[in-house]
């Protein structure tokens, strides 16, 4: 229960540091799950879409992330359901065919980084560099 009044105290906490008999968390509101070292998925509104998340990926390392208070909203997520950021690999291509405006997986190689965890339909929000510069998105 230490960690539980930690919890309510902190925005965000990391849920998976609970220990095994802290009793449900029904008060406090999903802010991302991330999924191995290079995936993380946030901006899930539906619990049913959360719990699809857990079980899809029930074979790999998750740490679910809740917080007291509801995750800030994206400034421009209108018809956002959820959002996907993936760590991409240096000095290797995305094998991503990527269209139109917004930008649109078209198509995601077998080969690719990505395979089995973007697909075909997705929209591409963002494209974060390391090097400081503010995000590419369709308002820069």
């Amino acid at each position: 229960s230490g960690n539980l009044s930690q919890a309510q105290v902190n925005p965000s906490y990391d849920a998976s540091q609970l220990p095994p008999n802290t009793p449900p968390l029904a008060d406090f509101y999903f802010h991302q799950l991330q999924v191995g070292d290079d995936l993380i998925i946030s901006h899930v509104v539906s619990p049913q879409r959360i719990s699809e998340f857990l079980q899809a990926f029930v074979h790999m390392p998750r740490r679910l992330i809740l917080g007291s208070a509801p995750p800030a909203a994206l400034p421009d997520s209108t018809g956002l359901q959820c959002l996907y950021q993936h760590l991409l690999p240096a000095n290797q291509p995305c094998g991503l065919t990527i269209t139109g405006f917004p930008p649109r997986l078209e198509q995601v190689s077998p080969t690719s980084p990505l395979f089995q965890k973007a697909y075909p339909g997705q929209f591409i929000h963002a494209l974060v560099l390391p090097d400081g510069r503010p995000p590419l998105n369709a308002q820069s």
